[in-house]
């Protein structure tokens, strides 16, 4: 699960709605067309993006969890897969039952376990 993310050992994972998502905001990327799909197919090869159908069992769960109606998938998703989330909201932490790190966490964590290899 964790790595850089261009490693082998980086295991990705997101909701499907995510991917579109990222094309919705791509007109406020600034990226020219082309050069967004080609981000787009890296991330692509790195993330695996997972159908709602296959976390819809947690939404209940995840309801009481995610702090926004709009997080439920995050949560949901994380419940399934017994993995961490990786966002800014601080209202994510309000909970105790799915780890979340804020980038700068992730990134002092990443950094202790490459030491560690």
């Amino acid at each position: 699960m964790f790595g850089h993310p261009f490693s082998k050992r980086f295991d990705g994972k997101a909701f499907f709605f995510l991917l579109a998502q990222v094309f919705f905001i791509r007109g406020k990327s600034g990226f020219s067309l082309r050069d967004f799909e080609a981000f787009v197919g890296i991330v692509k090869l790195r993330v695996n993006f997972i159908p709602l159908e296959q976390f819809l069992d947690k939404a209940d769960e995840a309801k009481a969890l995610a702090p926004h109606l709009k997080d439920v998938e995050y949560f949901a998703l994380a419940l399934k897969l017994g993995c961490p989330i990786w966002a800014q909201e601080k209202a994510f932490k309000k909970q105790s039952v799915v780890k979340v790190f804020s980038t700068s966490e992730l990134l002092a964590f990443l950094s202790r376990i490459q030491t560690q290899t």
